[in-house]
């Protein structure tokens, strides 16, 4: 006989919780709890483990370390629900290993660009979180699933690569809207290199934003001009 995997409504969770989301899930509620319960390790946390301008001193581990602090509740509540919405989505479709490899990678990538732009500016500014993995991790989730339907919150469905527009679309307007220039680099840097990455096939950055913004681009395509003045409609268009 099978083990009962939990009551029935707890499983559209516990199914998202695949090893790999679970041990990240935990490490960084861990972390997270014991910054909240321990203030003394809170300056710590803040010069050490995020992400600073201590970075240029040689404290080159805050570059990893800081994609597991978090210094405030909102932002660590968002980064796990976004870890569980899609993580093992992307894990079963590309594997356990390249799923770290594009869950670290492009995050790794995206915090030297901030912390090169925010020594360049002298901006002060520390950075914590693992919110650019969560990023990558929808833009692979959107390149991989492209226009399968998500369930976000009830009844509320879009395509996956509508969602991930969304997200993109929201973070760089916040970091702009903050004026953070370090932000904004690292948002560009994490997207690119996500997509890079997850193997550049299908619908790039740029062309996913343009399909999804321009509704009723293929009204507008459905006549051409041609020589002469009359115009002629192509046999198909996706």
């Amino acid at each position: 006989m099978r083990r009962s995997s939990g009551p029935d409504w707890l499983r559209p969770v516990t199914e998202r919780l695949s090893p790999t989301i679970r041990t990240l899930v935990i490490a960084n509620a861990f972390l997270f709890a014991f910054y909240v319960m321990v203030p003394p390790a809170q300056p710590l946390f803040r010069n050490h483990l995020a992400l600073g301008s201590s970075v240029s001193a040689g404290e080159a581990w805050q570059l990893f370390t800081s994609l597991f602090v978090h210094l405030d509740f909102l932002s660590f509540v968002f980064n796990l629900l976004g870890l569980w919405f899609v993580g093992a989505a992307i894990e079963r479709s590309v594997g356990r290993t390249k799923f770290l490899v594009l869950f670290f990678g492009p995050a790794l990538l995206a915090n030297v660009a901030m912390a090169f732009v925010a020594l360049w500016l002298r901006t002060g500014e520390v950075f914590a979180g693992c919110s650019l993995a969560i990023l990558g991790t929808f833009v692979v989730f959107g390149r991989i699933f492209d226009r399968t339907p998500a369930r976000v919150f009830g009844s509320l469905v879009m395509e996956a690569r509508t969602l991930t527009a969304i997200l993109i679309a929201f973070a760089v307007l916040g970091d702009l809207t903050r004026l953070s220039w370090a932000s904004v680099a690292g948002d560009v840097v994490v997207v690119l290199s996500a997509y890079v990455l997850s193997g550049g096939r299908g619908v790039g950055p740029l062309q996913l934003w343009r399909r999804i913004s321009s509704k009723g681009g293929v009204a507008r395509r459905r006549y051409q001009v041609i020589d002469g003045g009359r115009s002629q409609r192509p046999p198909f268009v996706n």
